[in-house]
């Protein structure tokens, strides 16, 4: 999960952590209906509550949504936006079900992110569309190597189109646009890779 990359995780000593784990597998029963998490939605569409969802769900989402991205092995994709969402978590989940590498930034900061970009390759990038703008119009942008960049995605507001233009033509050759609230029970991505502006349009019907 991007442990051994610099700019990573941002603890100290990650894999002392990870050794620190038994592993022994714990002699428990699981099945792939039993509640694996509890995902706590904003109460767009009603009152905050938590979303119990299973096994089954958690892993059926990640591995649609690495077939849908097209996620292999050399994918490089910088998670900074909260684990604890649902778009993030599910994009995250998808990368590593397809052997691909996350990187975990503590905070979003426009200069670090064009850092880690350039410095691990990252091939897909999910942000805010001010987390675009910010990288787009970021003095050092247009010195820096960004070929590896595949897919840039952004989510949870409305994008303007002559920043979504910008976009496409300066920064990222493909661009997704997924419905407003992504769910963790299914790939919130249109079908097939697209890099027009006519794919970049909410998919799926309204969730009553």
């Amino acid at each position: 999960m991007g442990a051994g990359r610099r700019g990573g995780w941002g603890f100290q000593q990650p894999r002392l952590a990870i050794a620190a784990q038994s592993a022994t597998e714990s002699e428990v029963e699981i099945y792939d209906r039993d509640v694996a998490q509890i995902m706590y939605t904003s109460g767009t569409t009603g009152r905050p509550k938590g979303v119990m969802q299973s096994h089954l769900s958690v892993v059926m989402a990640a591995m649609n949504n690495a077939l849908e991205l097209g996620v292999w092995r050399d994918a490089v994709n910088i998670a900074v936006l909260p684990l604890f969402h649902c778009a993030q978590h599910t994009l995250m989940c998808g990368v590593l079900a397809g052997g691909g590498t996350v990187i975990v930034m503590r905070a979003f900061e426009p200069a670090a992110m064009l850092d880690a970009i350039e410095r691990e390759r990252v091939t897909l990038l999910v942000g805010l569309p001010l987390m675009h703008q910010a990288m787009l119009d970021h003095p050092s942008r247009p010195g820096r190597d960004l070929s590896s960049l595949r897919m840039c995605v952004y989510a949870m507001a409305p994008m303007a189109e002559t920043l979504l233009r910008r976009l496409i033509a300066e920064f990222c050759r493909i661009t997704h646009w997924p419905p407003a609230r992504p769910r963790c029970t299914r790939s919130p991505w249109p079908s097939g890779p697209k890099s027009s502006l006519n794919a970049l349009v909410p998919t799926g019907a309204p969730v009553h």
